[in-house]
């Protein structure tokens, strides 16, 4: 398997919010969330500044 790490762009910024939106957990039966629901600071923590931060 072959692959390459680079850094994130501008572009790549959507797929993260879709990403992370089709990541929540819905119980079987329920509805799904809203979309906004990933605007929540307790959520979208998990995307706001992704990549600024050098390891």
């Amino acid at each position: 398997m072959q692959y390459s790490i680079r850094p994130i762009t501008d572009e790549d910024i959507p797929f993260l919010w879709e990403t992370l939106y089709e990541s929540l957990y819905v119980i079987e039966g329920q509805e799904p969330f809203e979309k906004d629901i990933i605007l929540d600071p307790h959520i979208s923590k998990y995307v706001e500044g992704w990549g600024g931060k050098e390891i």
